[in-house]
């Protein structure tokens, strides 16, 4: 009874600290989606930046608009960006797993820095209409407060998000 019992407690462990400790796969995911989301930005390619956002985020949000909203926003060139992740909610059920990943990124261009948060939906094996990106928030760097880490406005509203 005993042995069983700890083999249990050891796969409850498992299983509740894989979500929930950050590592660096999820570190990695959040770089590449900056990654490409920058690049995408520097070319004004929207049709890549569409791609990359869930299918549902883009039904529940004006997401066309908000696209090109966001195009013009950022001005200048892309130096840089360096991304930052903060949490990795899970969830499971009935042999299923929701996955996602809340990160922010400092994006530097020629012209300005702006802060950007964003939640990606990794995995979804209940709908995977949330795969993708969720939601994005960004803000320049001179209407926010250094000391915090920005994070849009916490109730993560579906598409794209711009504070002005």
């Amino acid at each position: 009874m005993k042995k069983i019992f700890i083999i249990l407690l050891s796969v409850l462990t498992f299983v509740s600290s894989s979500c929930s400790q950050l590592n660096q796969n999820e570190m990695t995911v959040a770089n590449n989606t900056f990654g490409k989301l920058a690049e995408a930005i520097q070319s004004k390619d929207s049709a890549e930046i569409q791609k990359m956002f869930s299918k549902k985020s883009k039904k529940e949000s004006d997401f066309e608009e908000n696209l090109e909203c966001l195009l013009e926003f950022i001005q200048g060139n892309v130096l840089s960006y360096s991304a930052k992740v903060h949490s990795v909610p899970c969830i499971y059920e009935y042999g299923k797993m929701k996955k996602e990943i809340t990160s922010t990124c400092v994006l530097t261009t020629t012209e300005k820095v702006y802060y950007v948060a964003l939640k990606e939906c990794v995995k979804d094996d209940f709908d995977k209409e949330n795969e993708g990106i969720v939601s994005l928030y960004i803000i320049e760097s001179k209407q926010w407060n250094d000391e915090y880490l920005y994070t849009g406005d916490g109730n993560w509203i579906s598409g794209i998000n711009i504070k002005k």
